[in-house]
């Protein structure tokens, strides 16, 4: 009631309130497509909005020579259950520390691996394959994983990640002192919201810059 939000306060003077039916198509429930319809941008343009680009914009990262961008989340994975989807208390350093050791299986300029916060990372990808899979988020898994990781050519780096994360995580001294304290490690690292990097057009930009 007392925190100065003077974009969230002009949308409720000049915004409107109603209805916006759920869309049919899995692709077009992304929360990032869904918030660029209701600021006013065409389904077209929604639809070319993904979680791991519009990140590594935001952090202005330099993109030249990659195609596509992940985000990622440190998860602990227990067989085929993903009991954490984004592992909590976990410190910036730790997770420089993990994706600096998952960075050493991949070659930087196909696949960097990029710390934005805490258990978060933007991945930067150059590949052949696009459209690549999206991925899921690992919040939204219940079950068995085969049924949520992508497949096929699309996802093939989704999948590389996370097997090769899983090789590497486990051994490491901060996974260790976790598990001593009680705390989940951090087992594996999911990439998901991927999409290829595009240029928009003017109103697009406009409703990103704002």
């Amino acid at each position: 009631e007392v925190a100065r939000c003077a974009n969230a306060e002009r949308l409720a003077r000049e915004g409107r309130s109603g209805w916006m039916p759920l869309p049919d198509q899995p692709d077009e429930q992304r929360s990032e497509a869904l918030l660029a319809l209701l600021c006013g941008a065409t389904r077209p343009e929604a639809l070319q909005l993904h979680r791991g680009p519009l990140e590594a914009a935001a952090l202005e990262l330099e993109t030249k020579g990659y195609t596509h961008a992940y985000r990622g989340n440190f998860v602990t994975l227990d067989g085929t259950q993903v009991r954490e989807s984004c592992v909590g208390r976990l410190s910036l350093e730790e997770t420089q520390l993990l994706a600096a050791t998952v960075q050493e299986r991949f070659d930087p300029a196909v696949l960097r691996l990029v710390p934005c916060g805490p258990a978060q990372v933007v991945a930067l990808l150059r590949s052949e394959h696009d459209p690549i899979s999206p991925g899921v988020h690992p919040a939204l898994t219940d079950g068995d994983l085969d049924l949520y990781l992508p497949q096929g050519r699309k996802g093939e780096w989704a999948r590389k990640v996370l097997d090769e994360s899983g090789r590497v995580l486990a051994r490491l001294t901060v996974n260790e002192v976790r598990v001593d304290l009680g705390e989940n490690p951090a087992t594996h690292l999911w990439l998901w919201g991927g999409g290829r990097f595009y240029t928009p057009g003017p109103r697009m930009g406009a409703l990103l810059t704002n």
